[in-house]
């Protein structure tokens, strides 16, 4: 019974590193091409997006917290954690992305913006993204911060296909505050949309 239990783990095994492996690839590679043909619903369904605010909250309620006092002069105040959740983490959100990569960095490829993709235990994987740091061109930025603008995303299968779950998002990256218009009319040009 052993031998065949060993059997199976020695074939299973493998086959599901590869096929955990090559999907993975298949996913990052959907990701930019949707990023590069700016296709808010494909990458939109790439998310859990009910699972990924409700992390959000948590994750920087947590952070406030864990800087006591100190935790006032950075992101937004405890008590403003969930509407800005609610206002930024929206599918039609996803064009503003689309709208700052042309607008700042025209001719960047999206591959320079992945700084790494990693196993993110127990069953899933992570996506590092962050400014272009070997780029020249975009808006003049102390070379200091470069290294620390980053999110990790973090993918889990939903029924069998990878989905966002979590964002792994530093408290000083988090806005401070909502607006009473859209954040697309708000922080981007109504004739780039295409709403």
């Amino acid at each position: 019974m052993l031998r065949i239990f060993i059997a199976i783990l020695l074939i299973i095994g493998p086959i599901s590193w590869y096929f955990y492996d090559s999907s993975k690839d298949d996913v990052v590679a959907e990701m930019i091409a949707a990023s590069q043909n700016e296709d808010v619903e494909a990458m939109a369904a790439r998310f859990k997006w009910d699972d990924l605010q409700n992390q959000l909250k948590d994750d920087i309620k947590a952070k406030k917290a864990a800087l006591g006092s100190y935790g006032t002069a950075i992101g937004p105040s405890v008590s403003r954690v969930d509407d800005i959740v609610e206002y930024y983490v929206q599918p039609q959100n996803i064009e503003l992305a689309y709208y700052y990569h042309n607008k700042l960095f025209p001719k960047v490829p999206e591959s320079a913006f992945i700084r790494e993709v990693a196993y993110a235990p127990p069953f899933g994987f992570s996506i590092l993204l962050g400014y272009p740091t070997e780029i020249t061109t975009g808006p003049a930025i102390d070379p200091m911060l470069k290294d620390r603008l980053e999110a990790r995303f973090v993918f889990r299968l939903d029924g069998l296909t990878w989905k966002v779950h979590e964002i792994k998002l530093p408290i000083y990256m988090v806005p401070r505050q909502v607006y009473d218009q859209p954040a697309l009319e708000r922080f981007g040009d109504p004739d780039y949309y295409s709403y």
